[in-house]
C-alpha cells in the first residue's frame, strides 16, 4: 500500500453519543496489535467477541488498490457496550519498531514484503512524528539550552525549575509555608496572594450576609437578675446584683419601718394656764428625748408628736399610757 502523509496522521479524537459502539479508524495501520484505544483515560483491550464498553473488535475497511493489505484503507472499532454520551474516545497507532523480513542476498525479492517493510518504516516515522509533537520542545529559533534532567538523586523531592540562562535546574520545593486569612465585607469577591520566595499565601474571604433574626430564647428562672437576695440580703440592703420578690420587699420596708421607730420621739404641746391676775398663758411644753412623763392631753389646747412610732396601752387604773421611742 502507499502511505500519504494526508492518512500518516495516527491519531483520532472522538465524543462520543450516547450508547454510541462504532467508531472509524482512518489511518492505515498493519495488525490489530498496533491499534491502542482509551476510553476517557482507560486503555481498552482488543477482544474478538467484545462485552463491555472497554473491550473492542477491528473490522478491515476493504479497498480494492489495497487488497494485498488488510488494514490498508484503515477499519472500524466496535465495543462491546454502548459508551456514555460525552465519553472522549481516543485512538492511536502505535506499531512496534523490529524488523519482520529478512531478504536474501540473492535471487528474487519478494516485492509485497519489500513494500510491508518500506510502509512499516513510513508509518513508524508518523507515530514517532505524533510523540514528538505532543513532547515539550525548544523553538528553532531559541539558543542552546541544557533541558537534559537533572540525575535522580539530585532531583527527588524537588522541582523542577529554570535558571537566568533558561537551563533546566532542580530546586527545592518551597510550597507554602504560611496561610494569611482575612475577612472581606459581603457581596466581594474572594482574593488571593501568593509570594513564591517566602511561600506566603494570603487569602481574603468575604463574610456571608447576615441571616434572619433566631427566636429568642426563654427567660432564665430569675427574669434578668442572676439569682434572688435572701431575706437578710433584702433588709440589710446592700446587694445590688440580685432580684427583689414581692416578700422580700415586704420583708426590707418592715425591716426600714422598724429601725425609724428607734429613733427618740417628742411630745410638742400648747398648754393655757391663767396666773393670779387672771390672765391666760399659752404655754408651750414637750417631752425630753429618751424620757419619761405623764401628760394629761385635755390640759393642751393642740398637740403633736415627732416620732417615728406611737405605743399605746391603758393602765389597771384606766389611764391612757403613751409611749414614744
Amino acid at each position: 500500500m502507499t502511505i500519504s502523509s494526508a492518512n500518516n496522521t495516527p491519531r483520532v479524537i472522538y465524543t462520543a453519543t450516547a450508547s454510541q459502539t462504532v467508531f472509524t479508524i482512518p489511518f492505515e495501520f498493519f495488525a490489530v496489535t498496533d491499534v491502542k484505544v482509551y476510553v476517557g483515560s482507560t486503555l481498552a483491550t482488543y477482544s474478538t467477541n467484545p462485552t463491555t464498553t472497554t473491550q473492542f473488535s477491528i473490522q478491515a475497511t476493504t479497498s480494492a488498490s489495497d487488497s494485498a493489505y488488510e488494514y490498508g484503507s484503515g477499519g472500524t472499532l466496535t465495543f462491546g457496550s454502548g459508551q456514555t454520551a460525552g465519553t472522549v474516545i481516543t485512538v492511536l497507532r502505535r506499531i512496534t519498531i523490529e524488523r519482520t523480513v529478512d531478504f536474501p542476498t540473492s535471487s528474487s525479492l519478494d516485492i509485497t514484503s519489500l513494500n510491508t517493510e518500506q510502509d512499516q518504516g513510513i508509518a513508524i516515522f508518523g507515530d514517532l512524528n505524533d510523540k514528538i509533537s505532543r513532547s515539550i520542545t525548544q523553538n528553532d529559533y531559541d539558543e542552546s539550552a541544557t533541558l537534559t534532567l537533572p540525575a535522580k538523586t539530585d532531583r527527588a523531592s524537588k522541582t523542577l525549575a529554570f535558571d537566568s540562562s533558561g537551563n533546566v535546574i532542580a530546586q527545592s520545593a518551597q510550597g507554602v509555608q504560611t496561610v494569611n486569612v482575612a475577612t472581606g465585607d459581603a457581596g466581594t469577591s474572594a482574593t488571593s496572594t501568593y509570594d513564591a520566595t517566602t511561600g506566603v499565601l494570603d487569602l481574603t474571604i468575604p463574610r456571608g450576609s447576615d441571616g434572619t433574626q433566631g427566636p429568642a430564647g426563654s427567660d432564665g428562672s430569675d427574669g434578668i437578675f442572676l439569682s434572688i437576695a435572701s431575706q437578710s440580703e433584702a433588709q440589710t440592703g446592700t446587694e445590688n446584683t440580685k432580684g427583689m420578690t414581692p416578700l422580700r420587699t415586704k420583708e426590707a420596708i418592715n425591716a426600714q419601718v422598724g429601725a425609724i421607730s428607734t429613733i427618740a420621739s417628742k411630745f410638742f404641746g400648747l398648754k393655757k394656764t391663767v396666773d393670779g391676775t387672771g390672765r391666760t398663758i399659752a404655754t408651750q411644753e414637750h417631752t425630753l428625748v429618751g424620757g419619761s412623763e405623764n401628760l394629761t392631753l385635755s390640759d393642751y389646747d393642740t398637740y403633736f408628736f415627732a416620732t417615728g412610732s406611737i405605743f399605746m396601752s391603758i393602765d389597771t387604773s384606766g389611764h391612757l399610757l403613751i409611749n414614744m421611742p
